[in-house]
């Protein structure tokens, strides 16, 4: 069953954050642990680890594209 990516609270202070870069592609794939991508957040780039072992199978954003914590960017299978 899939499993949702799921931006976190990372900033008490912005709600506001960017996807800097996917550090994974789709296909690839991928550990509990290993970094899925950067978000910046108040000009800080902040790593996105996956909580899950599997595979990538799709990417909903991309690269500079705005989020908000808890928005679903990705599924790993």
């Amino acid at each position: 069953m899939a499993k949702e990516i799921i931006i976190p609270n990372i900033s008490e202070i912005s709600t506001e954050m960017r996807i800097a870069s996917w550090k994974k592609k789709v296909g690839d794939k991928v550990k509990k642990g290993d970094v899925l991508l950067e978000i910046e957040v108040e000009k800080v780039n902040v790593e996105v680890e996956s909580y899950t072992d599997g595979t990538l199978i799709e990417i909903y954003l991309g690269e500079g594209e705005v989020v908000t914590p808890k928005t679903v960017v990705g599924l790993i299978d």
